[in-house]
């Protein structure tokens, strides 16, 4: 059974790839939604040979256009986006593993410095409070860091390595 983060190839798509120009439109289109005008001038190439790569591209399933607005912008498919960018979902997973770790180091930590905690040998938890405290601030300090870092470019209307992709 394939999952979300399988690319599968077929041979329209490798015959859409096959070309250094189409490769540049899935670049270009991936930093900013395009129109056939804009990847001209930004390529260097014709209208005409840029609209004969995009009907490729497009019919593979790479883009997409927008149909409802008047200059028809183009953008990436999911699976264009997948090409592109094959580890983001490695990232996001990695990112959360990393918050889970940290928030449960500081909440240990803090429940130890609270509980108290006998060492072996008997020496206490409440000889050195200071040094569980300051473990779990500073698990706690790096798990609200690393959410910041997930969620900042929602708030800058910037594209995410994290975001949803349908």
């Amino acid at each position: 059974m394939e999952g979300d983060s399988d690319i599968v190839l077929d041979s329209d798509d490798l015959a859409a790839l096959s070309s250094k120009t189409r490769i540049a439109i899935l670049k270009a289109i991936d930093k900013k939604d395009s129109t056939i005008t804009e990847l001209a001038e930004e390529l260097g190439i014709s209208k005409a040979s840029v609209h004969a790569h995009v009907a490729e591209l497009e019919s593979s399933g790479l883009i997409e256009a927008d149909k409802v607005r008047k200059w028809h912008p183009y953008s990436l498919t999911k699976k264009g986006r997948q090409i592109l960018h094959p580890h983001k979902n490695t990232r996001v997973v990695i990112m959360l593993g990393l918050i889970v770790f940290c928030m449960t180091a500081g909440i240990y930590s803090f429940v130890l410095y609270f509980e108290g905690f006998v060492y072996q040998g008997g020496a206490s938890s409440a000889d050195h409070p200071l040094i569980f405290l300051m473990f779990g601030d500073i698990f706690a300090l790096i798990a609200f860091c690393l959410i910041v870092m997930m969620i900042k470019p929602l708030f800058k209307n910037e594209p995410s390595d994290f975001a949803d992709e349908e």
